[in-house]
C-alpha cells in the first residue's frame, strides 16, 4: 500500500504472519486502514500511526489482546478526550495508558492475565515536505523499531523491557506502564522498520541488520515486508512474524520492472544492429559490416532438383563437358634396331612392330676405356682371274 501525505507521498508496507505457530497472536495496523474514521484533517494535525502489537505467548487471549492494543490506541489517539493545546506526544502517551488499563480492566472480568507488546511509530507531517518529517517511536516490551539512515549503520530506536531471565519486564494490560518515547528527525529516503521480535530473533539468530537493510533498500515497502517474512522463516522463526515498512521517500521501482527495462533495451540495440546488417547486405548476399566476417551465403546443393520455370517439371540437368586431357609427353623413341650380341643373345625387332621405347637407365660411372689394340693387317685381295676368250661367231 502507499500513503500519500496532502502535498507529497511517501511508501508504506506490512505484513502479519503466524509463522510455525498454529494461530497468529500478531497484529498490526495502519491508519490508512481507518481512512473513513480518520480523515485527512485529523493526519495532518496529528501525523501518521503506525502500530504493532505481539499477544504474549502462553497467556490466555494473547491474540485478543493485541487486537486490543491496536483498535484502543487508533481510536484514543485520534479520536479519544484530550486537554486542549496538547502536543502529539503527550496525546499518545495518554492514549497507550487510556488502553493498557481498558486491557486490565477486561482481564480481570475474564480472570485471566492476557498481555501484549506495544510498537508504534507516529510520523509528523504538517507542512508535507519530507526534509521536516518527525517520527516519534514509542514501544512496551520487548517490539522493535529500526531505523535504516544512509551512511549510517542501522538503529535500534527502543529498548527492550525484559528481565535477566528473558521475560518480559512490563506488557499492555497491566494496569500502568512506563512508557519509552524517542522524537527523531527524518531524513530524505530514512525508513522505519516496525516489527514483532520474530524478525529478529530465530533460532539460528535474528536476520542481520544488514540484510534487513538490503532488503527495504532495493524494494517497495510492501514487496519488503512480505521478504522480511520469508527471512524470518529462513533464519528459523518459532514465532509470529509482523513488519511495517515506512520510507521517507520514493519507493524503489520493483526488480520485474528492472528487468523488463533492460529486456527493452536490449531488444531496441539488436533491432538497430538487424536494421544495420540489413542495409549492408550486398547482392551476393554478404552482409558487410566494418569489423565483422559475418556471411549468410550458402553452397548450392549440386543434388538440388532443378524445377523448369514455365512447365514447373523437374529438368534433367546437362552433364558438364568432360574436358580432354592433356597429353602426357613421350621419351624419345631410338628408330635404330638394338644391336644382336653375338651368338643370338638379343632379338631383332620385326618389321612394322613398334618401335621399341628406349627408357635411359641409371648407369654407374664408366671406367677408363681400355687400351685399343692393333688392327689385324688386311690380306691381300685375291689376283683377278683372265675373261674367257671370245669364240669365233658361226659360218
Amino acid at each position: 500500500m502507499t500513503a500519500k501525505t496532502f502535498t507529497s507521498a511517501f511508501d508504506i508496507g506490512k505484513r502479519c504472519d503466524r509463522g510455525r505457530r498454529p494461530n497468529n497472536e500478531d497484529k498490526v495496523l495502519c491508519v490508512e486502514d481507518r481512512s473513513q474514521q480518520i480523515d485527512e484533517q485529523l493526519r495532518r494535525t496529528w501525523g501518521r500511526l503506525y502500530i504493532v502489537a505481539d499477544g504474549v505467548g502462553g497467556n490466555e487471549d494473547g491474540e485478543v489482546a493485541s487486537e486490543r492494543v491496536i483498535n484502543g490506541l487508533m481510536h484514543h489517539y485520534y479520536q479519544g478526550e484530550h486537554p486542549e493545546g496538547i502536543s502529539p506526544a503527550a496525546r499518545l502517551q495518554q492514549a497507550i495508558q487510556v488502553t493498557t488499563r481498558e486491557i486490565f480492566d477486561e482481564s480481570l472480568q475474564k480472570d485471566n492475565n492476557m498481555r501484549s507488546t506495544l510498537a508504534v511509530a507516529l510520523i509528523l507531517d504538517p507542512e508535507g515536505e519530507r526534509d521536516k518529517r518527525r517520527a516519534i517511536i514509542s514501544n512496551v516490551g520487548d517490539s522493535p523499531v529500526i531505523l535504516f539512515r544512509k551512511g549510517q549503520a542501522p538503529r535500534k530506536l527502543t529498548r527492550d523491557h525484559v528481565r535477566k531471565d528473558q521475560s518480559l519486564a512490563q506488557s499492555m494490560g497491566e494496569a500502568m506502564v512506563n512508557v519509552d518515547m524517542i522524537n527523531e528527525e527524518l531524513h530524505v529516503d530514512d525508513i522505519i522498520l516496525v516489527c514483532s521480535d520474530g524478525l529478529t530473533d530465530g533460532v539460528k539468530g535474528p536476520v542481520p541488520p544488514r540484510e534487513i537493510e538490503k532488503v527495504v533498500r532495493s524494494m517497495s515497502s510492501q514487496a519488503a515486508s512480505e521478504e522480511l517474512v520469508r527471512q524470518a522463516k529462513r533464519y528459523g522463526s518459532n514465532d509470529n512474524i509482523s513488519a511495517i515498512v515506512i520510507r521517507n521517500g520514493d519507493r524503489p521501482p520493483p526488480i520485474r520492472m528492472i528487468k523488463h527495462s533492460l529486456m527493452a533495451l536490449l531488444g531496441v540495440l539488436l533491432l538497430a544492429f538487424g536494421g544495420v546488417a540489413l542495409a549492408q547486405i550486398g547482392t551476393s548476399g554478404e552482409i558487410r559490416i566494418p569489423g565483422t566476417n559475418f556471411s549468410f551465403t550458402s553452397a548450392e546443393d549440386p543434388n538440388r532438383p532443378i524445377l523448369n520455370p514455365t512447365t514447373g517439371l523437374m529438368e534433367t540437368p546437362t552433364p558438364a563437358p568432360t574436358a580432354t586431357p592433356e597429353p602426357t609427353p613421350v621419351p624419345l623413341v631410338s628408330t635404330q634396331a638394338p644391336a644382336v650380341a653375338p651368338g643370338g643373345g638379343g632379338q631383332q625387332q620385326q618389321p612394322g612392330s613398334p618401335p621399341t621405347v628406349t627408357r635411359p637407365t641409371e648407369h654407374p660411372p664408366a671406367s677408363d676405356p681400355p687400351p685399343a689394340s692393333d688392327p689385324p693387317p688386311a690380306s691381300d685381295p685375291p689376283p683377278a682371274s683372265d675373261p674367257p676368250p671370245a669364240s669365233d661367231p658361226p659360218p
